[in-house]
């Protein structure tokens, strides 16, 4: 006895027909309407090779958007980031960061803390005395 069990706990996804999640039966089905109705409207006028490329052509689009995913995004969240994208560019700005002079500015940060408690530890025994 098999018994699959997903790596992470994302990739999870509910069987409904035939192996497919509903997102895909749903865009198989659309694809499937989508096919017949070019199939059904062209018949008489258009040659059978043709016809059936016809078919392709139509359900393509649907099998994209029902089965493509590419990181974590599905097919319409990318197209709609790369017209957001097009539309509205961000202005990317690099700023470049040196860790040892981050560290540098830390230190003397920490070394004038450490003067000024020992200035006033040194100030507080000549009073007592």
């Amino acid at each position: 006895m098999d018994i699959k069990i997903n790596q992470e706990i994302r990739d999870y996804s509910e069987k409904l027909i035939l192996g497919l999640n509903l997102r895909e039966a749903v865009f198989c089905g659309a694809a499937l309407i989508a096919s017949g109705g070019i199939y059904f409207a062209l018949d008489d006028t258009v040659h059978i090779e043709i016809l059936s490329w016809l078919c392709v052509a139509g359900a393509l689009p649907f099998v994209f958007l029902g089965f493509f995913k590419y990181h974590e995004l599905h097919a319409e969240q990318i197209v709609f980031r790369i017209i957001m994208d097009t539309i509205q560019p961000r202005e990317l700005t690099y700023t470049s960061t040196s860790i040892a002079s981050e560290l540098e500015k830390e230190v003397r940060k920490n070394a004038i803390k450490n003067s000024k408690k020992r200035f006033r530890s040194k100030k507080r025994k000549k009073e007592d005395i």
